[in-house]
């Protein structure tokens, strides 16, 4: 049976309120405890105006565990879902089960899967493992991130060929033209402008 959209009430299921039309969605503050730390953080909540009633649909209470395991993660120097991923993708692994293949047993699959779900914090060791292994396939596969204009990524392998890029605004490849000569002539091998994808 399909799962029923989550919809905000109509009114407030505070006893002591009940006003009508006051629920509105805003920029809150929360807190995780993870591994016995607080994380503070900001997340999409439902409020009541009337009487300041608080409260989250299950899509907002996961994306704030997203949140405060991202923020924690940052705060230790840990690697993120979305920095993995990053990496992933600039390196032109399509998949968690196939970067676990590059791996060579030093993250397993189901480990990977868990921490790019982004509610899973790695421990130290495992993170240390991936961060090592990343930066070995980047020097195998070989990458450079080019931030022309804030979202263009060049990948190329370690030779210098260019394997592709990643553009919103097609128009955006037409300054790099001379670049993607240089790069494929092997004529350019670094840049002023490098982009770290995390």
């Amino acid at each position: 049976m399909p799962r029923t959209k989550w919809k905000v009430p109509e009114y407030c299921s505070n006893p002591d309120c009940g006003a009508k039309h006051s629920i509105k969605e805003m920029l809150l503050p929360g807190m995780q405890l993870i591994r016995d730390e607080e994380t503070h953080y900001k997340v999409n909540k439902y409020r009541c105006v009337e009487c300041e009633m608080t409260f989250q649909s299950s899509a907002q209470a996961t994306e704030g565990v997203k949140i405060a395991v991202s923020v924690y993660q940052k705060k230790h120097g840990l690697l993120t879902a979305e920095c993995i991923k990053s990496k992933r993708k600039a390196l032109g692994i399509e998949s968690a089960e196939k970067l676990a293949e590059h791996l060579d047993g030093v993250v397993s699959e189901a480990t990977l899967k868990r921490i790019e779900s982004g509610v899973h914090v790695q421990d130290p060791s495992t993170n240390a493992a991936l961060a090592a292994k990343l930066i070995e396939l980047e020097g195998e596969l070989g990458y450079i991130a080019i931030d022309g204009l804030s979202d263009f990524i060049i990948t190329v392998c370690s030779k210098n060929r260019v394997l592709g890029y990643q553009s919103t605004h097609d128009d955006w490849t037409k300054p790099f033209a001379g670049l993607y000569a240089e790069l494929e002539s092997g004529k350019t091998t670094s840049f002023d402008e490098t982009l770290t994808i995390c």
